[in-house]
């Protein structure tokens, strides 16, 4: 498992991390700051631009479920 620093813009709010997003809240991937982990995405067909939603989370908070590019 990856710690995930992907920046998420939220649209009239500032930048947030990934995990910083609440179940249910979406926005863009617009940077991936490890190049690990960027290219295990990349690997699994995520890239920056990308729209995600946080949709759900385990009851100790990791690890958190998400939909990206409604798939």
């Amino acid at each position: 498992m990856f710690s995930v620093p992907a920046q998420i813009p939220q649209i009239g709010k500032k930048e947030k991390s990934l995990v910083q997003l609440k179940p249910g809240q979406r926005g863009k991937i617009a940077l991936i700051d490890n190049e690990e982990l960027k290219l295990a995405l990349l690997e699994m067909g995520i890239s920056v631009g990308d729209e995600l939603i946080h949709t759900g989370v385990a009851p100790f908070r990791d690890p958190i479920s998400i939909m990206v590019n409604r798939t």
